[in-house]
């Protein structure tokens, strides 16, 4: 995971770059969502024919996408 960019205190309504006090959470810098090419798509496809490939063939695809999403 990527380091916080800032800190948020929620009980004094404060935000900053630094961990102040215990009780500050982490904000993180919001990333573009990095989906799928067709390619991609068409390596992961090998025509489903029951709901068990289906099911193979949707895992896959997420897979794929939280390893783009995830660096």
């Amino acid at each position: 995971m990527t380091e916080p960019t800032a800190w948020l205190n929620k009980e004094r309504d404060v935000i900053t770059f630094d961990n102040l006090f215990p009780e500050m959470t982490p904000l993180y810098e919001k990333r573009e969502w990095v989906g799928l090419t067709d390619e991609q798509i068409y390596g992961m496809y090998n025509e489903p024919r029951s709901d068990a490939e289906m099911l193979e063939f949707a895992r896959a695809i997420e897979q794929a996408l939280k390893e783009n999403n995830n660096g």
